[in-house]
Formats: structure tokens, C-alpha cells, sequence
């Protein structure tokens, strides 16, 4: 309390008393799960970024089959430059796709397949409703094939 038992607020427009310990919190727990999700997101967008080109995808292909590579054994069977699979490489690097190590004067890249689990954390809903309506169809296609007439795909499974 201020001087005379009035709240030290009273009167002030222009500041508020500060917010009641719960919503404090809350406000904070909101502001780390935004944050959260913008870094989710940008995490996520270099990943599909990286994968959505063929020649990255057979680059990684590669370094799944084969392990580390340099940037030369890379760009050998691509029939390509060393400054286009460099330029490749370091798209998979800003993905978490590739890793570089040195190797005495040599950098060897290869891969790191963890981000590819939060792809795949984000395709199991997708998957999951595939899977439904594969299994929805299965069941029609088996009942066209028994004859029993029942044609509608509005049935539940």
C-alpha cells in the first residue's frame, strides 16, 4: 500500500499493477511454446527444403550407402562440379541432414538422420488416415468381389 492505505496504483492511468502470478505464467509458458513452434518451423522448412530436390536426395542416397564422402566423391557420379555438390552439400548441412568432419586437408560429409524423425513425427497423422482409407477401400473391394452387392463407399468400416 502507498501513503494514506491507497494502492499505489491508484490513479495512475498510465500503469496497470502487475498481473496476477498465474497469468504471468501463462504468459510466459505461451511466449517459449511460440517460440518453440517458430524454431519447430524453421528447423522443419530446412529439412524439406533440403529433400526437395532429387540430386540432395540422391546425395543422401548416397551417403546412407556408401558413409562419409568428400566433396570430390561426391560429385563424381552426379556428373557434376565440385562447386555444384558443394553448393548441395551445404544445403543438407543447413538442414542437419549431413555432417562435416576433417579428415587431414579433406572435409568428409555424411549423414545425420535424426531430422528426418521429426519428418516422420509429423507424417504419422497423415499415414494414419491413409491407412484408414486403405483399409476402407480393402473392405469395399472385398464385398464388390463376394457379390453381395454393397457398393456405397459412404459405409463405416
Amino acid at each position: 500500500m502507498g501513503r494514506g492505505g491507497q494502492s499505489p496504483w491508484a490513479g495512475r492511468e498510465e500503469a496497470a499493477p502487475p498481473a496476477a502470478p498465474g497469468r504471468c505464467l501463462g504468459s510466459v509458458l505461451a511466449a517459449l511454446t511460440r517460440n518453440h513452434m517458430v524454431a519447430y518451423s524453421v528447423v522443419m522448412d530446412a529439412v524439406f527444403e533440403a529433400l526437395a530436390d532429387p540430386t540432395r536426395r540422391a546425395i543422401l542416397d548416397r551417403l546412407r550407402r556408401d558413409g562419409p564422402l568428400s566433396v570430390t566423391e561426391v560429385a563424381g557420379p552426379l556428373a557434376m562440379t565440385r562447386q555444384g555438390a558443394t553448393k548441395h552439400l551445404d544445403v543438407l548441412v543447413a538442414g542437419g541432414l549431413v555432417r562435416v568432419r576433417r579428415e587431414g586437408r579433406r572435409r568428409m560429409h555424411e549423414l545425420d538422420a535424426d531430422p528426418l524423425m521429426g519428418v516422420r513425427d509429423w507424417l504419422a497423422p497423415y499415414a494414419a488416415e491413409w491407412e484408414r482409407r486403405l483399409t476402407r477401400l480393402a473392405r469395399h473391394l472385398e464385398a464388390v468381389a463376394e457379390g453381395d452387392g454393397r457398393t456405397s463407399d459412404r459405409e463405416k468400416p
